[in-house]
């Protein structure tokens, strides 16, 4: 089993945690409150390319350790399209 031996890996991925939660974070006032639903949907397609990248990365390191992200994973594709229907019907 491989593992995040280097600074480099470390810090790579405190950054994509740190962008995933940033994302995250903006997307609910972005789309509940400002009610930007474009923009919204730009942050969480980035989310879930940023949390699509780190499940099939760190597959092979994490194992079945990664399967765990693997329901937000699927409920990001969901809110994806919910938002892109909502973007695409109003």
């Amino acid at each position: 089993m491989a593992s995040l031996t280097t600074a480099t890996d470390s810090r790579f991925v405190y950054v994509l945690f740190l962008i995933q939660v940033l994302l995250n974070v903006s997307w609910n006032p972005l789309f509940f409150r400002y009610h930007f639903v474009f923009f919204a949907l730009l942050v969480i397609a980035a989310l879930l390319l940023v949390v699509g990248f780190f499940l099939f990365r760190y597959l092979r390191i994490m194992d079945w350790k990664s399967l765990l992200i693997l329901p937000y994973f699927l409920w990001l594709i969901i809110a994806t399209s919910l938002n892109a229907y909502i973007l695409i019907k109003n």
